[in-house]
């Protein structure tokens, strides 16, 4: 039985990236963002923008990115009561050539998205326990959302 409070979480990954001295701190882990994988219809926007070329794919991930971003640790003010909105650090984000292109390639390098798609299914801790057929479809999909991960990660080191 799926409890979303309980399995929720390990459902939906998520990546922890560190970015303090990209943003003026004097450690890496000072400052940080956490992004959940993309959804799979985002997933399939984000392929066709590839395909159509790297301001497109940049255009669609900044736009994408405050619906994907799960936590943060930009405050407002120096009292650090309010966070900023996700909407802001995404602006953030985009803002500085330099932490772009470590928060997408960190993002895309990911442990959610497959490089290895020939794993055994018990290896995959969302197969593990599903009926043989249901493994053979689920392990399609996952290799389908690796294939279009691998043609996306081609499309950004033409970059």
């Amino acid at each position: 039985m799926f409890i979303k409070t309980k399995h929720y979480d390990t459902c939906i990954q998520k990546v922890r990236i560190e970015v303090g001295t990209l943003v003026g701190l004097e450690a890496d882990d000072e400052a940080y963002i956490v992004l959940k994988e993309l959804p799979t219809l985002e997933m399939l926007k984000l392929k066709e923008a590839s395909e159509q070329g790297e301001n497109q794919t940049l255009t669609l991930l900044r736009d994408l990115l405050p619906s994907i971003l799960v936590d943060h640790n930009f405050y407002e003010d120096a009292d650090a009561k309010r966070k900023m909105d996700n909407r802001e650090v995404a602006s953030l984000v985009f803002e500085s050539l330099d932490l772009t292109v470590k928060v997408v390639n960190e993002y895309t390098h990911a442990a959610f998205f497959p490089v290895r798609t020939r794993a055994a299914p018990d290896r995959i801790p969302l197969l593990r326990g599903l009926q043989r057929k249901k493994k053979r479809r689920a392990l399609r999909r996952v290799r389908t959302l690796a294939l279009l991960h691998n043609r996306y990660l081609s499309s950004l080191l033409r970059l």
